[in-house]
């Protein structure tokens, strides 16, 4: 694996690389767009994953590099956010590898006594693939819930491509009850950036979770409750959430629903960000014996 070779910035100096701080301070125009099911369509099931499916469904064989590849651009410098690092500067390919490697060393905790892998809100798979690759997860059954039907339709182009079995179907966080994919008990149960684009988390997200009896639930999601309201990047993380209308409840209604039903919780906030007004959170609970 390339060894990955941050380069240390400030705060101050994110604006050089992105134009994010501009919207944040509303010198740059952004135009707002509400999270509901026409813009969720719109902007994945549409532009990014079936743009992506117009593209693949046509060749006979392909990797997920290629699909990375057509997503964005690999080798571009980003400005990224650590909570041991701070903010540095690296390439998209070298933060993509820091990601699915913090995913790993905390997952892979649970594989020996899990009896599947399950993402939900998994995209067009780039995750749940990626650490099927992993030895400690090679051998779980694999099964995905995605949202568009497009992200579905790519998940098993992709599976079918790099030789894995995975069952795939419809993900709805706001109709959970219309999930359609049979999920095994003592299941590895993820989330990764999809929870967040749920206008209001329904009170009752944990207990939906809950009646497939997983060996352990991790949520990797942004959570504006954990931005610190008194520190600048903070008010930044939270203007970004709120200017893209993203979910403001997801840590309240997970801790509530874990005390509610008597979850065993733990929590490591803003873990890290590809985007530095967007760092994710890791939400660890599970099913006291």
């Amino acid at each position: 694996m390339q060894k990955i070779n941050p380069r240390s910035i400030t705060l101050d100096q994110i604006a050089k690389y992105s134009s994010w701080p501009s919207k944040l301070l509303s010198i740059e125009p952004f135009a707002y767009r509400h999270k509901n099911a026409s813009e969720i369509n719109r902007e994945f099931g549409d532009e990014k994953w079936g743009r992506l499916l117009d593209i693949f469904e046509k060749k006979s064989t392909f990797s997920l590099n290629d699909l990375e590849i057509a997503e964005q651009n690999l080798n571009q410098e980003i400005p990224c956010y650590s909570n041991s690092l701070g903010f540095y500067l690296i390439r998209v390919r070298q933060a993509n590898i820091e990601q699915i490697k913090i995913y790993e060393s905390i997952l892979s905790k649970y594989a020996s006594s899990s009896s599947a892998l399950v993402e939900l809100g998994a995209g067009y798979g780039s995750k749940i693939l990626q650490l099927s690759n992993f030895l400690d997860m090679s051998t779980l059954p694999l099964f995905a819930g995605e949202y568009t039907q497009s992200g579905c339709n790519l998940i098993s182009l992709l599976a079918k491509n790099m030789g894995k079995n995975i069952q795939v179907g419809h993900c709805d966080f706001n109709n959970p009850d219309l999930l359609e994919i049979e999920i095994p008990e003592n299941a590895i149960i993820f989330t990764s950036y999809s929870v967040h684009y749920v206008p209001e988390l329904n009170r009752a997200f944990v207990d939906f979770l809950k009646k497939f009896k997983p060996r352990v639930v991790v949520h990797f999601e942004p959570c504006f409750e954990f931005f610190d309201a008194h520190s600048l990047h903070g008010l930044m993380c939270r203007r970004y959430m709120e200017l893209n209308d993203y979910t403001k409840n997801i840590a309240s209604t997970i801790i509530d629903g874990c005390d509610r039903i008597g979850a065993s919780i733990q929590i490591q906030k803003n873990v890290h960000g590809c985007n530095p007004f967007l760092p994710f959170s890791v939400i660890e609970w599970s099913i006291k014996d």
